[in-house]
């Protein structure tokens, strides 16, 4: 009893006296929240984040991103130790799941969110909720109602069940093969309440103390999964939130300790990325001086026109990292009026062979923005000596999750990365891999094929047989007559398929829509990843494909139609929003005429992705080439199969368009 006083005042003691906001934490398995329970806040648009947790005999990994301050989506692997992934397999279970939570309503201190929980998973922690949360100075609380899995033996009669009776039971099982949306299940069942209070400590800034009531224990499956048995309701413990990490330490149902780290970054933000000071050469004409100080900087000069009084320059250049242009240019003009005094400029821009846009700035403004063409005239016209050369050596990273030889296999290597510029139209890139470490030894499981093509379930094969040699070497040729764009290609595209690739893109600078085709001869690779050998499965793929970019939100939509690599035929919804850093992140989702007895496990393909400029890991002044790209799906199967080609002529003219200025 005297124990439990002290430490009753100790808690007291820690949280008086409080006076500043914390940050937004996260919860063990719902992101935002208390520590079992959901809040209705969301971090800041452009954030990710990866949470690990580790309650019972669960470990879970969730990856969360945030298109908007609005929305965020949720991807998430947990290991549940307390089940096995099949008769006879010693490997414990995998759920894998997707989740969103959308705020609907934001008004001084209050906020209201609505979240779906691993709504196309196995229905292990599938829940729909509402959320209220209240935050002041000294305090953050939130009160919400569920179904599901959130919703715990649940205490209210389902409200819904007066519009139809359905609402009133819910289905324990999944159907199909997992993966599929289970509409039929949402928001039916007892409604669950739950509830919870944080309070930052007076003493450690960043730091709070939270305590919450949930039930979600008391179903009766749950014991089999979390194996113990809760000696109460309520859950407390104290969280951590620093800029870049965050950790929470807890008791839950007063006799288990469980805790939680994160990592989250915001990419919304543009680098202010400044030229670095060097030394310009006054000894030679103005043109070079111009031509020597911007290839320091890696902008590549390739005519310019200077008038007569040193006020206007007309420049084009190559832009050779991965911002949008707008904001690259603006870095190039910021230079050029401050070391030369050019009042007016305008940045005719081009990637590769492809014009984007023509900026014209005056004063500091952007006062025009228009599509380039090659039939301008300079007065400079400086030659490039042809071939350009480059190349780099960088780490790499590949990891296979999930399967049921084990969690997670990964590998580090290193990138031998080259690019041969033979002229202006046409190029030749190469990567190579040399590895430096894996655990590969073990990745050997039965992948349970079908009767489908095995056009990627052989992955496996590929990661432990093909550590070294060319991960890519195919030659490049792109050109364009004002607003169409062509692209041929031969060679090796990536680990598993090399061929030949014709694609099309019509993209009207004064639009935001887009559209294209392409059509692939593709020739399956043997497993050592050696040059131009392959297996004996070769096949066409073609598709068509629509673009709309929405100016305001900078949301691409693409949906694709056309045959995959196994002979199946549909479509592909790719929805990516795009961050002045030039960060990308986005989800995908695909239907064939694939048969679910065909697919198998997962039911359809689908997904999420990141994509990072390497240049955003370094300080002001780096402008290195290259973006970091990662893409997550709960399994590897062999319907709607693309080849992934190492470039695209919509990446290429993602920001050719009028509005985006």
């Amino acid at each position: 009893m005297i124990k439990k006083k002290f430490f009753n005042f100790f808690i007291f003691f820690l949280i008086s006296f409080n006076s500043f906001p914390a940050k937004i934490s996260q919860s063990l398995n719902y992101g935002e929240g208390l520590i079992f329970t959901p809040s209705a806040h969301l971090l800041q648009e452009g954030s990710v984040v990866f949470n690990y947790s580790s309650f019972g005999h669960i470990r879970n990994y969730r990856f969360t991103a945030y298109p908007f301050d609005w929305l965020s989506g949720s991807f998430f692997y947990a290991d549940i130790n307390s089940e096995r992934y099949g008769a006879g397999i010693e490997q414990s279970f995998k759920d894998k799941g997707f989740s969103i939570k959308a705020r609907l309503l934001e008004k001084e201190n209050l906020s209201v969110s609505f979240g779906l929980e691993d709504f196309a998973g196995t229905g292990h922690f599938d829940s729909e909720y509402l959320v209220f949360s209240y935050s002041d100075f000294s305090f953050d609380i939130s009160l919400g109602l569920g179904t599901g899995h959130v919703a715990g033996k649940g205490s209210i009669i389902n409200p819904l069940r007066e519009l139809n009776d359905s609402f009133q039971n819910r289905r324990t099982n999944y159907s199909n093969f997992g993966g599929t949306p289970e509409y039929d299940k949402w928001f039916k069942g007892d409604v669950g309440v739950f509830a919870g209070i944080e309070i930052p400590l007076s003493f450690i800034k960043n730091a709070t103390y939270k305590i919450e009531y949930e039930n979600f224990k008391d179903k009766a499956n749950q014991k089999d999964i979390f194996n113990y048995v809760p000696s109460g309701k309520f859950n407390h413990g104290l969280s951590y939130q620093g800029k870049f990490f965050g950790f929470g330490l807890y008791s839950i149902g007063n006799n288990i300790p469980v805790f939680n780290f994160y990592l989250n970054k915001n990419f919304n933000q543009t680098r202010k990325k400044q030229f670095p000071e060097r030394p310009i050469s006054r000894n030679i004409s103005i043109n070079d001086q111009v031509l020597e100080s911007l290839a320091q900087n890696q902008v590549y000069l390739q005519k310019a026109t200077i008038s007569n009084d040193g006020k206007k320059i007309d420049i084009e250049y190559m832009q050779s990292f991965n911002e949008d242009e707008k904001y690259a240019s603006i870095d190039t003009y910021t230079f050029l009026q401050d070391n030369f005094n050019f009042d007016e400029q305008t940045h005719a821009i081009r990637n590769g062979p492809i014009y984007l846009s023509s900026i014209t700035y005056k004063n500091g403004r952007i006062i025009n923005s228009a599509s380039p063409s090659d039939d301008l005239e300079y007065q400079f016209n400086p030659k490039v000596l042809y071939p350009i050369i480059s190349y780099a050596i960088s780490p790499g990273y590949k990891n296979h999750i999930g399967s049921p030889a084990g969690f997670i296999f990964s590998e580090i290597h290193l990138n031998l990365s080259s690019n041969i510029i033979f002229n202006k139209n046409l190029e030749l890139v190469s990567v190579f891999t040399l590895p430096i470490y894996n655990n590969y030894d073990n990745l050997r499981y039965n992948p349970a094929q079908t009767s489908a093509p095995p056009v990627r379930i052989e992955v496996q094969k590929y990661l432990r047989d093909g550590l070294n040699g060319p991960e890519r070497f195919h030659l490049d040729y792109l050109n364009q007559s004002n607003d169409h764009l062509f692209m041929l290609s031969a060679g090796e595209f990536e680990m598993m398929y090399g061929g030949f690739r014709a694609e099309y893109l019509y993209k009207d600078f004064n639009s935001n829509h887009a559209a294209g085709f392409n059509l692939n001869r593709l020739y399956k690779r043997e497993y050592k990843k050696t040059f131009f050998n392959y297996v004996d499965y070769k096949t066409w793929t073609g598709h068509i494909d629509y673009y709309f970019l929405e100016p305001r939100t900078r949301v691409l939509t693409n949906i694709s139609y056309g045959k995959y690599i196994a002979g199946d035929v549909g479509f592909t919804f790719d929805f990516s929003r795009r961050f002045k850093s030039g960060v990308g992140i986005g989800a995908f989702f695909s239907k064939t005429d694939m048969p679910l007895s065909q697919f198998g496990e997962g039911s359809f393909d689908k997904g999420v992705y990141i994509s990072i400029p390497i240049n955003t890991f370094f300080q002001s002044g780096s402008m290195s080439k290259g973006k970091y790209n990662e893409k997550y799906r709960p399994l590897t199967r062999d319907g709607a199969a693309k080849v992934d080609f190492g470039k695209r002529l919509y990446e290429i003219a993602f920001y050719r368009s009028k509005n985006n200025f």
